[in-house]
């Protein structure tokens, strides 16, 4: 059986049993719950036995959601495709901005000319988003039969050191430390606290419905804050 984990990718920008999943796994607490306030999963499947079984078994072993999850969850759902494609959108818009000043050295983007920008290379080494990696046509092509409306609203930015991520999220102000995702505000995860095999440097950040450009500005500010302080103490 073909087993998708969906929660990154979640309706309407991913329907992976149309595209041969057999089963979707997705984690109701981030981007269907959407608000920080409900434990929940769910499975779809495509097929009636296996449906029949999942409920026998839920039956016998009583792996229900209480109530109030369930109206906490129905709730989210009537706004799922506004906030998840509006998400997506600041995500890609964020990532993308990094990276053309990490791989651009004069593009001609006035954005490029934002406060802090010029601190960027000095502090992050990568940023991670499905986008960035489509560097050939067919790439392209197959992601976007796949995502058509976006590439969600989570990327990561690997900064160059530990003491880099640390200060950088002390930094921020919209971007709130936490190890959740999905919902309404923005949060950022510093994985190597949870993984030590994970890079030092590698942060999480999950886009809410702030105003994009206030969250780029927010990160702009933190980069530039960060570049400040260290090149003090190299002195």
């Amino acid at each position: 059986k073909f087993v998708f984990d969906g929660p990154f990718a979640p309706p309407p920008l991913q329907f992976a049993l149309e595209h041969g999943a057999d089963m979707v796994m997705h984690s109701a607490t981030k981007f269907l719950g959407g608000h920080s306030d409900l434990l929940a999963g769910v499975l779809a499947v495509n097929s009636e036995d296996m449906k029949i079984s999942l409920k026998e078994d839920r039956t016998a072993f009583g792996a229900v959601p209480g109530s109030l999850e369930v109206w906490l969850l129905l709730r989210s759902l009537r706004t799922l495709r506004l906030r998840v494609l509006e998400q997506s959108k600041t995500a890609g818009r964020i990532a993308t901005f990094l990276n053309s000043a990490l791989t651009v050295d004069d593009c001609g983007i006035s954005d490029l000319r934002k406060d802090g920008v010029d601190s960027i290379p000095a502090i992050i080494d990568t940023v991670f988003y499905p986008s960035l990696s489509l560097d050939t046509e067919e790439k392209r092509n197959w992601a976007h039969q796949q995502m058509p409306r976006g590439f969600g609203g989570i990327f990561s930015l690997q900064l160059k050191t530990q003491t880099y991520a640390e200060l950088f999220m002390k930094s921020l102000h919209y971007w709130k430390n936490a190890t959740s995702l999905g919902g309404v505000e923005s949060l950022i995860d510093h994985r190597h606290r949870w993984d030590t095999t994970v890079h030092p440097g590698l942060l999480r950040l999950s886009c809410g419905l702030e105003d994009s450009e206030d969250l780029l500005k927010d990160i702009l500010q933190a980069v530039k804050r960060v570049h400040s302080l260290t090149k003090k103490e190299d002195a």
